[in-house]
């Protein structure tokens, strides 16, 4: 009776699980992917540090000379657009250097910049005057796109294409063309569905400003010095605000390639510093730096955009703006495919 008890007892508090055994070719087919992941794992990292090192190759070879790569597109091609970004001091030197050397090259005849079509007027007395005065420029301060230490350099730009037009015939005068919407950027902050409907019709704006000059002399000669989402050839911007309807962008570059194929070059540009801006579709530059930063490349350089190029994942730096979504589409877009021609500056 006590063995039957004791018996009892034991069975009364041990554990009633019942274990299910893994089969041989179970524990076989686990390890066979285990094995799998992991060699697809290491093919893809070998295959990201190969594309990285031809990158980096690319841009320890590359021309140092960005000037004379801006100079020739605009010999060979009737509009070219060179990138700029917000904030960014070197993009603005780059782009009066730039202008001098075309108009001692093959001619300037449209400096066409991010500035509301509101100061037209205003850019149009400052180029006339028989004296050149900034102030007039800082008084109306959307003529300056950028505020803070920026500033300087950009009423460089100005300046450069008045100096310049005092040695010029005055059938040969550069005409700056102020593209951007009027009032843009917005004095106060706007409601982000508004926002985002008054971004996307910008690149239509600026495509008729632009067209509207050129068609008093077919043959111009066009500079476009704009960030660099207006610069691209393909793809389309989409901003999406809560639930609403995704509002589409056809970035400028895209538009004057259509109506003037063969006639576009583009440059899209890297520059130290941290971009600002109020816009809600900022460009703040490549993943391409990052890459270059990463394998040691540290100069200013210019090369073709080419097939290096074309591995770099998320090309396009973007930053988010609060209550907005933004992305290019497609978003397997490749470099190549949405500008000729990229310049790194240090």
């Amino acid at each position: 009776m006590k063995k039957l008890v004791g018996g009892m007892r034991r069975r009364s508090w041990a554990p009633r699980h019942t274990y299910g055994r893994l089969g041989v070719t179970g524990l076989l087919a686990a390890a066979a992917l285990v094995v799998i992941l992991i060699a697809g794992w290491l093919v893809d990292r070998r295959a990201s540090n190969a594309d990285a090192d031809a990158l980096a190759e690319l841009g320890r070879k590359a021309d140092r000379d960005p000037v004379a790569a801006i100079a020739n597109a605009s010999r060979a091609n009737r509009i070219v657009f060179l990138s700029d970004i917000h904030g960014s001091t070197e993009t603005k030197r780059l782009a009066a250097r730039a202008i001098e050397r075309i108009v001692a090259t093959s001619g300037l005849d449209i400096l066409a910049l991010e500035v509301g079509s509101d100061q037209q007027a205003v850019i149009d007395q400052y180029l006339e005057q028989p004296r050149e005065d900034a102030s007039l420029l800082l008084t109306h301060g959307q003529t300056v796109r950028e505020p803070g230490h920026a500033t300087r350099d950009y009423l460089e730009i100005y300046r450069t294409v008045w100096k310049l037009n005092q040695k010029l015939g005055a059938d040969q005068r550069i005409q700056i063309v102020a593209a951007d919407l009027p009032g843009w950027p917005p004095a106060r902050a706007l409601a982000p569905a508004q926002a985002a409907r008054k971004a996307a019709e910008r690149d239509a704006h600026m495509q008729k400003q632009i067209q509207d000059m050129v068609s008093l002399n077919p043959a111009a000669r066009v500079l476009v010095f704009m960030t660099g989402f207006h610069a691209l050839k393909s793809g389309t911007g989409e901003i999406q605000t809560g639930g609403t309807t995704p509002v589409q962008i056809a970035w400028l570059a895209g538009r004057l390639e259509r109506a003037a194929p063969e006639e576009v070059y583009s440059f899209l540009v890297d520059a130290p510093g941290s971009p600002s801006s109020t816009d809600i579709v900022n460009y703040a530059g490549t993943s391409v730096a990052g890459t270059l930063q990463r394998a040691g490349v540290n100069r200013t350089f210019v090369t073709r955009m080419t097939q290096e190029f074309d591995a770099v994942r998320q090309p396009l730096v973007i930053r988010r703006t609060p209550g907005l979504s933004f992305q290019i589409v497609p978003r397997d877009y490749r470099l190549s495919a949405v500008a000729d021609a990229y310049i790194h500056l240090r």
